[in-house]
This record gives structure tokens, sequence and C-alpha cells, in this order.
């Protein structure tokens, strides 16, 4: 009897567990293992939609007609469903390496295609460590739903309008998930799980993930019918530059919208071309600068619907030394093609605005009996404010120059500047000005020997340009 019970007990708590399975209803290695008519959810609030994904292959079950709706779903289970339901394909020109974007995932693993498609394309922009065995939380399940909602759609923005308390624990939703989750409070994609809670840090269930799944699908098909009177380019060409564990990703998507498919003609081997500008537009970095292409040729055959990724790495090193210049990135085919326009100049991306070069400085002085003040002015012409980074409690310094221009004194040779961030902010249209005096007595052999006077700005500007070498003027 008591051996009943026990048995009893166990199965019973069995039963009332919420099971995490591994392969989202893949089996062993991705494989079915299941029909779409499953016995565990004839009454289940998305029975509707477990049955649509099913039916169209987006989701599979676990054999002996279940589904287990109220499992909790791993991430890499949510990535293959989310890349079937995004009917996203991509021809690639060299064979994919997940590590470029994962240190823990391996090429053959059985979601590792599927991620590779969706990381390529930011949609899951992750990057290091992707913890394909972590369950999905809520927050990190909505995110990769909009971003590709943006992507199928081209939405660049992140600009809606929306009521900004849209859940009682906003608050604890992390930040780089908040506009995702709003957005899909916007489109109707969520609604959060009763008494105004989204639960952002909750596991998504597997019955969760198929009513997104289809809201998604919905939301893109309905939005595809509205553009029908409004057809898209029919070939649609992307440049994007991705941050990877060693460097950078610089990639050219090409993607065939049209009933036919298009071909490109290359004159040689080189089908494709990467360039980094400056501010002023000027090259500083172009890809295929000391490279040997064969001279033949050859052809690039996009089939209809399908997608076609060009790409190449630059490696952190060589980034990083001309990061701070770059303000455009420009990528081109190398080709022709009947049956679209190529556009000769590239396909540019704006990385970061132009430098604002409405900042004024000049130097001046003012010769007194008791006095010879050093001046720096500082005039923000812009309308916006400027704010100069310091690394420390320096923010000007001033020397004086003889006839030959060799330094005779330093202002700040015998200063102490406290070791420490500091800032000055420049509204627009306002000047700042630093003044120092010298005591005539004093320093009356270093004022009769000056003929120049060098100030300088001891610091750093995004929206300027300053001159390190200092700003000079004559002595008369």
């Amino acid at each position: 009897m008591k051996r009943t019970l026990a048995i009893i007990l166990v199965l019973s708590i069995m039963m009332v567990s919420v099971p995490v399975m591994a392969n989202g209803g893949y089996g062993e290695d991705g494989k079915d293992v299941s029909k779409a008519d499953f016995s565990d959810i004839s009454r289940h609030w998305a029975k509707s939609a477990i049955e649509k994904m099913a039916s169209l292959g987006i989701v599979k079950g676990f054999g002996n007609g279940l589904f287990l709706p109220d499992a909790q779903m791993r991430r890499s289970e949510f990535v293959v469903s989310l890349h079937k339901a995004s009917q996203i394909t991509i021809n690639y020109f060299k064979a994919p390496d997940i590590s470029e974007f994962y240190n823990d995932v391996k090429n053959e693993d059985w979601y590792a295609s599927a991620l590779y498609d969706l990381a390529s394309l930011n949609i899951v922009d992750d990057r290091g460590k992707f913890r394909p065995n972590d369950l999905i939380t809520r927050e990190e399940m909505v995110h990769y739903l909009i971003n590709t909602y943006k992507y199928k759609l081209n939405i660049i923005s992140d600009e809606f309008d929306g009521e900004d308390n849209y859940f009682d624990d906003e608050a604890s939703i992390q930040k780089q998930y908040k506009k995702s989750v709003k957005y899909a409070f916007k489109l109707g994609f969520v609604k959060g799980r009763g008494n105004g809670k989204f639960d952002p840090k909750g596991s998504t269930t597997r019955a969760e993930a198929m009513i997104v799944l289809d809201k998604l699908m919905e939301a893109l098909k309905e939005a595809v019918d509205e553009m029908v009177e409004q057809p898209k380019d029919a070939v649609e060409i992307t440049p994007s530059l991705i941050k990877h564990k060693d460097g950078y990703k610089m990639m050219l998507t090409i993607r065939n919208n049209s009933e036919q498919e298009v071909v490109i003609e290359h004159s040689s081997g080189q089908k494709y071309d990467f360039v980094l500008l400056d501010d002023k537009k000027e090259e500083i970095y172009r890809w295929s600068e000391g490279r040997g292409f064969t001279m033949a040729l050859t052809q690039t055959t996009i089939p209809s619907g399908k997608i076609v990724e060009f790409s190449e790495e630059i490696d952190g090193k060589t980034y990083g030394e001309i990061s701070d210049k770059v303000y455009y990135f420009i990528a081109q085919i190398v080709g022709n093609s009947e049956d679209f326009e190529i556009n000769k100049e590239g396909y540019s991306l704006k990385l970061k605005e132009e430098k604002d070069d409405k900042l004024v400085i000049v130097p001046s002085y003012e010769k007194g009996k008791k006095a010879f003040a050093m001046k720096l002015a500082i005039k923000n012409t812009s309308n916006k404010p400027i704010t100069i980074n310091h690394t420390s409690g320096q923010k000007f310094d001033f020397k004086l120059l003889d006839e030959n221009k060799e330094i005779i004194y330093t202002w700040s040779a015998d200063k102490m500047f406290i070791f420490a961030q500091t800032e000055t902010v420049i509204d627009a249209g306002k000047t700042v000005e630093f003044t120092e005096e010298l005591d005539v007595e004093s320093f009356e052999d270093v004022i009769k020997k000056a003929v120049y006077l060098k100030a300088y700005v001891v610091g750093t500007c995004e929206d300027c340009d300053i001159e390190k070498d200092g700003y000079e003027i004559e002595i008369k």
C-alpha cells in the first residue's frame, strides 16, 4: 500500500511540474518527432496558434501526441522557430562560420544555421556568448521578434507614438530591450501576464512563443498586402557594418523582390568592394586596395525572392586605428546588370554625425602696466550645446615663444591639477573665456622676449575639431 501511494505521489509531482524540453519539439539533433495533432492542447488558450504554427512547420511536438504548451523554451529553440516563421534564406559566397559571432556555438549544432542567418542580419544581436541552452526570457523574445519585424519591413527608425507607462514593471525591463517591448505592445504582439505586469525576466513558454510568432506572421502579411499598390524596389540593396568578437563585419545584402531571377555581370573576379570615409567624405580605407582578382568574366545570379550576401572582415586593430575618423561606410557592387540599376557610387551608411565646425577659438592678450593677460575665448556659433571633455582639472594652457618660436614660458609647468574627468559645456551662441595673468615685474624678461602667444584647449570634443598644436597669435 505504501509503495502504491509513493508511485501515485511521484506521478502527481511529474504532472504538475513545468518541463523544459531540450530541442523545442525537434528531438535529438533537431529531427521531427511528432505530428500536428496534439492531445494536450484541446482546452488550451493557445490551441489555434499552436495548430497553425505546427501545420506550417514552424514548430514540432514531442511524440505520443504531446505538444507540451506550458513547457519553457530555450533560446536555441526559439531562434529556429523564429527563423522559420520569418522565411529568411540567404545565399552565402563564403561558408558561414558561427564563431564569427559566438564562442559557445559550433557549426554542426542543430540550430547553428538558423542562428547564423539571424545574427548576420543583426536580428539576434547578442555577441560573444549566445547561451543556447538558457531559457529565453520574455524581453529577449520580444526584442528578436521586433528586430525581425523591422528587418522584414525595412524599418530603420526606433521612433513611434505610444504610451509611456505601458506596463507597471517597465522599470525592470533591461534598457536595451525597452523600445522593443514598447513597440511590441503598440503592435499588439504582447499584452503582459496580468495585473499590468509584463514579467520581462520570466521564461517564455512554448504556447506564448507560438502566439507571438503567429501575430508576427499576420502583421507581416498585412503589411505586405497594404504595400501591393506601392511595390517596393525590385532589388533591395542594404549595406551594414556589424561588430563581432575580433573586429567588424562589412556586409552588402542584395534582396531580389521581383518575380524573376536577376543577374549581375562582373568583368573580373571582384564582385564587390567596401569603403570607409571620414567626415569630409574622403576615403581612408578600401577593402580591395592591394588585392588581386582573376581576370575572367563572372556572374552573380539571384533567384526570385532570395537574398545574396557579400561580406568581408576588418580586424579590430585596423579599425581601431581609424575608428575616430570613420563617418561613412559604403558598399559597392562591382558589375553591371540588365535587370536593375546599380548605383556606381555605392550604397552609403552614415555611422555618425559630421562634426560641427562652428566652434570659434581665438587667443588674445592684453598688456598692462602691472600685468600681462593671456586669454583664450571659445565661442559656440552652432545651434546646440557643445561639450569639451577634459581628463584632469586642466582645461587650457598658454605658452610664450620667442622670435625663433622657441618656448620660453609655459603656464602649466609649475601647476598641479586634480586627476578627475571634467567637462566644459558651452551653450549655443555663448562664449567661454579662460584668462591668466603674468606679473610684469616678476616676468619682465620673459614678456620682453615674447613674440608669439599660443593658447591650447586641453581636451577632446565629439562635436568639433580642436587643434592639438594650439592657436597662435603674434604679440605686437
